[in-house]
């Protein structure tokens, strides 16, 4: 069973509205990423919040239909502001950014 998250209070930035129109993300893209998508990262109040396809399976194997806001990312920050969305499919390069770089003094 799909357990979605409860923090779906948000508002937009205006830079938000912007790049959703620009890469036709619609609101209805941006509720399903904040319901059922998962938070890649958290550094400096910043979340990035993303639907990959292990979460959109899931959604359709629950029955919630086709996906089509599989590879949207969201970032907000700590109010729950979006500060902007975007597609991409390869979830690589923020396990990348995860990572705490060592320092050697």
């Amino acid at each position: 069973m799909l357990a979605p998250h409860d923090d779906l209070a948000y508002s937009l930035s205006i830079h938000a509205r912007i790049r959703m129109q620009q890469r036709g993300i619609s609101l209805s893209h941006l509720e399903q990423v904040l319901r059922h998508g998962r938070t890649v990262r958290v550094q400096g109040g910043i979340r990035f919040r993303v639907l990959g396809r292990k979460e959109a399976r899931r959604l359709v194997d629950a029955g919630l239909g086709p996906v089509a806001a599989e590879g949207v990312h969201v970032l907000l920050n700590e109010q729950g502001v979006v500060i902007t969305t975007y597609r991409d499919q390869n979830l690589r390069k923020l396990r990348e950014m995860k990572r705490p770089k060592p320092y050697f003094h």
